[in-house]
């Protein structure tokens, strides 16, 4: 249901019940203000500033989520990707850290939830908690961070297949879901990088900036 009205400067306005209208004129530009301006020249339909470039109502959805999400939703994505990629990073690190100290160190309950701890150098289990323990604190901290990821996403994927993998098929059957997230969330980590708070970050901006420092004014 729809209705139109005129205001003062004799400009059509079309209201209608689901806030979507359609425009008199036959094209409409995609720039906002161009689009404002060619409509109020040509008489056209405007309400609230969402336009229809489908006539009679077609697609009045698909118009309506489109014009308000380009109007709406002004925060680039890329703004905030590095200080999110850089949380998740800490927090998949710290995670995996508590693993390897509990294991190694017997803290936080243990192996067994009573405080027992691998034996030294025990294959494949102190070594896996050596990889939690060292190379999740350098994810943790950003340090090394592509390569750190790589082996940890490994150890989890050895530790899936070999340990959980032959008793069932499925993750939640053989205990092995938290082997499967750290697995793949550190090979996330690789791919994408440490993010914007990391010390690899900082240590690149550092030396980009002593090589803009010392290099030659351009003639």
């Amino acid at each position: 249901m729809s209705d139109t009205t005129s205001d003062a400067a004799g400009i059509k306005v079309l209201t209608c019940t689901f806030g979507v209208c359609t425009p008199t004129c036959a094209r409409l530009p995609t720039a906002g203000r161009r689009i404002r301006r060619q409509c109020e020249a040509r008489n056209a339909v405007i309400l609230h500033g969402l336009y229809s470039p489908e006539p009679n109502f077609r697609r009045p959805v698909l118009s309506f989520l489109f014009f308000t999400t380009k109007k709406v939703v002004s925060v680039k994505i890329g703004q905030i990707s590095g200080p999110v990629l850089s949380l998740f990073r800490v927090v998949t690190g710290l995670l995996f850290v508590c693993h390897g100290v509990s294991s190694i160190f017997g803290v936080l309950g243990g192996i067994d939830g009573k405080g027992q701890v691998l034996p030294t150098g025990s294959w494949p289990g102190w070594w896996g908690a050596a990889i939690q323990l060292v190379f999740g604190t350098l994810v943790l901290l950003g340090l090394f961070t592509r390569v750190s990821a790589v082996l940890c996403s490994g150890s989890m994927a050895y530790a899936y297949f070999t340990v959980h993998a032959p008793q069932d098929l499925f993750p939640l059957l053989n205990g092995g879901e938290a082997a499967a997230m750290f697995c793949w969330s550190f090979f996330l980590i690789a791919v994408f990088g440490p993010g914007s708070w990391a010390l690899d970050t900082l240590i690149h901006r550092m030396r980009r900036r002593d090589v803009e420092a010392y290099a030659p004014a351009a003639a």
